[in-house]
């Protein structure tokens, strides 16, 4: 198990499985799949106070939230997003928080927001689910619920809605145009 003084070797492997860590059955240079996600784990709680929310988005969520719509976070990370969301003054804004401690399947699998709509009695066809790639996409379809993409990059998989930020969740959301 790793604690964080993962050796420059094996930072390189954590770095170059990150977009395997989906598959258990990622082993790369004979390292299994625990101990790069350990390593990669430990590594990544590092660059946490690197972390900055999102162009913003902290305009969008304080009007989500005032309007009465409730935000959750479905994440691969683990606990830590508890504690960004904390420490960036975002967790006041968010209803409910599954992270891979939850033990849920990863994404693309839906159970994570299947968990939320059963859990706050959600209606599918006002669900939204916001991400950044392709994997939420693909999530957000076999969940039955909307997608937005925030890119500024080609997605493959066709999302409902294409952003280039937060400006404009509200205005899809709610069909008024923000600001208003």
């Amino acid at each position: 198990m790793c604690t964080g003084d993962c050796s420059v070797p094996a930072r390189r492997l954590c770095r170059r499985c990150r977009g395997n860590m989906g598959s258990r059955r990622t082993n790369i240079a004979n390292v299994e799949f625990d101990i790069l996600k350990n390593c990669y784990s430990a590594i990544s709680s590092k660059s946490q106070a690197d972390i900055m929310p999102m162009p913003f988005a902290v305009n969008a969520l304080k009007r989500i939230c005032g309007l009465g719509i409730p935000n959750y976070v479905f994440t691969h990370r683990g606990d830590s997003t508890r504690h960004v969301l904390l420490d960036l003054g975002l967790s006041c804004y968010i209803d409910d928080t599954v992270t891979s401690a939850n033990g849920f399947k990863r994404k693309p699998a839906p159970d994570g927001i299947e968990y939320l709509v059963k859990k706050h009695n959600l209606d599918k066809s006002k669900a939204y689910y916001i991400g950044d790639r392709d994997i939420g996409i693909e999530c957000a379809k076999n969940a039955g619920v909307q997608s937005i993409v925030i890119t500024s990059e080609f997605i493959s998989k066709q999302a409902d809605y294409m952003i280039a930020d937060l400006s404009r969740i509200t205005e899809i959301i709610t069909g008024v145009p923000w600001p208003a």
